[in-house]
């Protein structure tokens, strides 16, 4: 018998290999199983995995830099945040027990080394103001009869010096030195704007090139706190940094090629999103399609510097240069992707080759990376009393004279009910509770700012007592600064490692919206039960 021949039927078009799936589930299709090592081969043929490519993989680029150093607020040495927050720790509430426990350690080194002769010369030339104020407290009182006052002796150190013999000398030079080293000082808080309750501060390169940051918080400072005001005018040029290119890599990387085994990380199936999720369908399609296609070049930035690249040329495994331009130039102001990128930085011109144009400007500042935060020293919280037209400011905690947090404020209380009629001339006001009038600039402005009053009848007990609200002869808030939500700012020690291994503490400020909580309504001539 003959043997049968089958003929295949011609095909026709592109040859397309397709899972045969009859429900609804896709996750059988995903799985890719395969029966048959030839559709293996299929596979991999229909995905291009077997198609070569004439493009040379990057092996060598060079960088030129253009870097200038930045000294934020004249503080150098300093990270950003510290220059910009620090605030005078001699001039505050609690400068009183600070002197006191500043002269009791140098009474315990001076009696260490024999020096009881030149504390008694020390305490009488540099003593305490007297008298006390009325809330030291006995505790303070008892420290204070046996100190001195240590600012007293640190502004007159030269003076001091000549009170003590050579041993004593040592040990109140080395005191002066322990001190000073201990927190930052300024001699005036220039950076906080009471009208804004936030910082503004300023940033200089040493070719006068200008940074400004306005509106900060308080909470942390980084390069997207600042803005260009004056670009440099004539940025240093670094030498030439030559590194080789790697592939970018992030977790949860799929596989580069269509067989190979994926590490237990990686779970696309589990990427659910709807059509308004733009950036979990941007991640997953980057990370499938564009994850390739990624270099990146090691760069030697300054710490707390601007930079810009000029020129980035590159290598191929072919021998090919090529100088790749800034995508961030291609295509001006239009642009709406502006990653790590500062506001104010002007464009270059538009003539010349694009290569040429040098890329944005980046700030690295010298940030810190965590800081802890003591318990706050002083706390006030910002109202609005529709019903009255007014602002409240009320000063919840206030620092002592011991440099601890003292309560002030309490939350107004609602009278009990009465078996009969009483007559009120006004509504009682809380202790701490400091009214905000609306008032104008000037006569003809329309601006309406919240100024800072007090009620008839106080004494110099009430009113403002911490420097929040209590700074300058008048105080002026734009009614707009104080939302509906409230506003919550304190006041409080902060401690952070620098990046070169010291520890650093200062006073600083913080600022949030908050839960407003049960306000005061002011009522006159009232009659309740």
């Amino acid at each position: 018998m003959p043997p049968i021949v089958l003929t295949p039927p011609p095909l026709e078009g592109e040859l397309r290999l397709e899972a045969d799936i009859r429900d609804d589930d896709l996750l059988r299709g995903l799985q890719a199983r395969i029966a048959d090592p030839l559709w293996l081969l299929g596979r991999q043929w229909q995905v291009g995995e077997l198609r070569g490519e004439d493009a040379g993989s990057p092996i060598r680029t060079s960088v030129t830099l253009q870097a200038m150093p930045t000294t934020v607020e004249t503080a150098k040495g300093l990270p950003a945040e510290v220059a910009v927050e620090r605030e005078p720790v001699t001039l505050g509430p609690g400068r009183l027990g600070l002197a006191v426990d500043l002269g009791l350690r140098l009474k315990a080194a001076l009696l260490a080394v024999g020096g009881a002769a030149a504390w008694t010369a020390l305490r009488a030339k540099y003593p305490l103001a007297t008298p006390l104020p009325a809330d030291a407290g006995s505790a303070l009182a008892a420290r204070a009869a046996r100190s001195l006052d240590a600012f007293k002796l640190l502004a007159g150190l030269a003076a001091a010096q000549a009170l003590a013999p050579a041993e004593p000398r040592k040990a109140l030079l080395r005191w002066v030195e322990a001190t000073r080293d201990e927190w930052t000082d300024v001699p005036a808080l220039t950076t906080w704007r009471p009208d804004q309750l936030s910082y503004d501060a300023t940033t200089r390169s040493v070719d006068d090139g200008v940074l400004q940051t306005s509106r900060y918080s308080g909470d942390r400072l980084d390069w997207y706190n600042f803005a260009i005001k004056t670009p440099p005018p004539k940025p240093a040029l670094r030498p030439k940094q030559t590194a080789i290119p790697t592939p970018a890599r992030f977790t949860g990387m799929p596989a580069s090629r269509w067989w190979e085994i994926e590490d237990t990380q990686v779970h696309l199936l589990d990427v659910e999103g709807e059509t308004t999720d733009f950036i979990e369908t941007f991640v997953a399609e980057f990370a499938t399609v564009y994850g390739d296609d990624w270099f990146i070049v090691p760069v030697t930035l300054y710490h707390g510097g601007l930079h810009r690249v000029l020129k980035l040329e590159v290598t191929d495994v072919f021998g090919v240069q090529a100088a790749l331009p800034a995508l961030a130039r291609r295509d001006g102001k239009q642009r709406t992707w502006r990653m790590f990128e500062l506001s104010g930085d002007p464009e270059p011109p538009a003539e010349g080759d694009l290569a040429d144009r040098p890329g944005p400007w980046l700030y690295l500042p010298d940030a810190l990376l965590d800081t802890q935060y003591g318990a706050p020293i002083e706390e006030v919280r910002l109202l609005r009393d529709e019903q009255s037209n007014l602002g409240w400011g009320v000063e919840r905690i206030v620092e002592g004279p011991d440099g601890l947090p003292r309560q002030r404020a309490a939350s107004p209380t609602r009278p009990e009910p009465r078996e009969t009629w009483a007559w009120h001339a006004m509504t009682d006001i809380p202790r701490g509770w400091i009214p905000l009038l609306p008032s104008r600039l000037t006569a003809n402005s329309p601006e309406i700012v919240l100024q800072r009053a007090r009620l008839p009848g106080w004494t110099s007990e009430d009113g403002a007592r911490g420097t929040i609200l209590g700074t300058g002869p008048t105080l002026l808030i734009p009614e707009s600064e104080i939302q509906g939500t409230g506003i919550t700012v304190q006041r409080l020690w902060q401690r952070s490692r620098h990046s070169d291994g010291r520890a650093i503490v200062w006073i600083g400020r913080r600022r949030w919206s908050s839960a407003s909580g049960p306000g005061v309504t002011l009522a006159f001539d009232q009659l309740e039960r």
